[in-house]
């Protein structure tokens, strides 16, 4: 009886796991519920299973010292049901550590079915994007079916008002989030296929076809920095494929290629704000923003003002938001105060959050994970980690559970995983522990 309660355990975890894995891009607003089931099963599988053995290294560590830092953080802010919302939103710094070090030979002998059902989840959800968008964009009048992309509630912003455009696609994330599962999902795929994980053609075939439509997603969702992010990521993969290319035909191809994405990214249509800055920096003095990179500019100097002022504890992250819009509210900053706004910039918010030891923390996270990634040649782990530092430049992609959940899950994954043992491999094994 006991056996077969083990068995039945390990199947459920597996394949909770998986559809955790796919409804990252699907179920934003459901997955606090989903995790802690997920929790609750594996726990109890370990338990039962009299297997105690955690794979707790330094990298894994990080990420629950860091949480309790925040813990700590409550002490000192003048809000405390703020912060006590912060610590619970980041509680996956503490959850997914534990569970994938307990878990350490489950993750790396499952590891392309994780990512192949990551890979589905982002298709699925853009595929769904993409419907909705064009039966949004499609009507019945008397002249009969007309088709018009343009959504009246946006056709102020810049990137067109279109139902195929930014926050108008995106139905189930934040544009800019969405975006980071998407590059992540297509760096997946590439070193998937150039790993030749699958003798299959139809599977090869469907991370083709994926990474295409994720290609085109992003630049449809028109976060510059994740388009900037991409191209980088794209100029990376050409370099690496020009270098093993045998024949001239092949490297100017792989050339082509390159310069046509790198090209089409940057005619989005968001990117004109950009092209105007540049034109006239003296925009950033006005006091109005136009609701992107000058609102940005404003607030980074209120998050610079508040790390002046509390530079070794910070202001406790229950009160930082507070903090920052009396400073918007101080300078005249309209759109930041009027939406009250965070750091956007995860290095500022936590630097305003704990001080100086947190913000050294984090960065010793990204630095001591990137020089393991290099170190291992985990190319995967590399990408990811430079498409989150990427991001946190421009979010506080840790303040959201669509960030959080993200980074976390796939920070502690991906330390385990070692795509390479896997070449030439072609078929997916369901192993359960």
């Amino acid at each position: 009886m006991e056996e077969k309660l083990n068995i039945l355990l390990s199947k459920t975890s597996d394949y909770l796991t998986l559809f955790l894995v796919f409804s990252m891009p699907l179920l934003e607003n459901k997955l606090s519920k989903l995790i802690v089931f997920w929790v609750v099963i594996m726990s109890v599988q370990k338990l039962l299973s009299l297997k105690y053995k955690f794979d707790f290294n330094l990298q894994r560590a990080l990420l629950p010292l860091l949480y309790i830092l925040y813990i700590l953080g409550i002490i000192w802010s003048g809000n405390k049901h703020a912060g006590f919302f912060a610590v619970e939103v980041k509680a996956s710094f503490l959850v997914f550590p534990i569970v994938i070090a307990a878990y350490s030979q489950y993750f790396k002998e499952n590891q392309i079915k994780i990512l192949m059902s990551f890979i589905l989840g982002c298709f699925v959800s853009s595929i769904i994007c993409l419907s909705v968008a064009f039966y949004q964009s499609t009507s019945l009048t008397p002249d009969g079916l007309v088709f018009n992309t343009i959504d009246h509630r946006y056709a102020s912003w810049d990137f067109g008002g279109s139902h195929f455009r930014f926050i108008a696609l995106s139905l189930f994330l934040h544009p800019t989030y969405f975006s980071s599962y998407l590059l992540f999902a297509i760096a997946s795929c590439v070193e998937i296929l150039r790993r030749r994980i699958f003798s299959n053609l139809n599977l090869n075939g469907f991370l083709w076809i994926s990474a295409l439509l994720f290609l085109i997603m992003i630049y449809l969702l028109s976060s510059k920095a994740l388009i900037i992010c991409t191209i980088a990521v794209v100029i990376g993969y050409a370099f690496i494929f020009f270098n093993h290319a045998h024949n001239r035909l092949t490297k100017i191809s792989i050339v082509v290629v390159a310069g046509f994405v790198t090209l089409i990214g940057f005619q989005n249509p968001r990117f004109k704000a950009v092209c105007e800055l540049i034109a006239n920096p003296e925009i950033i003095l006005g006091d109005d923003g136009d609701g992107t990179i000058v609102s940005r500019i404003h607030i980074w100097k209120s998050g610079m003002e508040l790390i002046g002022t509390n530079f070794f504890l910070g202001v406790g992250p229950g009160d930082t938001n507070n903090e920052l819009v009396k400073k918007y509210q101080l300078h005249g900053y309209k759109d930041p105060f009027r939406v009250n706004s965070n750091a956007h910039n995860q290095f500022l918010e936590t630097f305003i959050d704990l001080g100086l030891v947190g913000f050294l923390l984090l960065v010793v996270i990204l630095i001591y994970s990137l020089y393991k990634s290099v170190a291992s040649k985990n190319n995967l782990f590399f990408i990811f980690l430079c498409i989150c530092s990427f991001n946190f430049l421009s979010e506080s992609m840790l303040n959201v559970r669509e960030g959080v959940v993200f980074f976390c899950f796939f920070y502690c994954f991906l330390g385990v995983l070692d795509i390479r043992e896997l070449e030439e491999k072609s078929d997916l094994k369901s192993v359960v522990t």
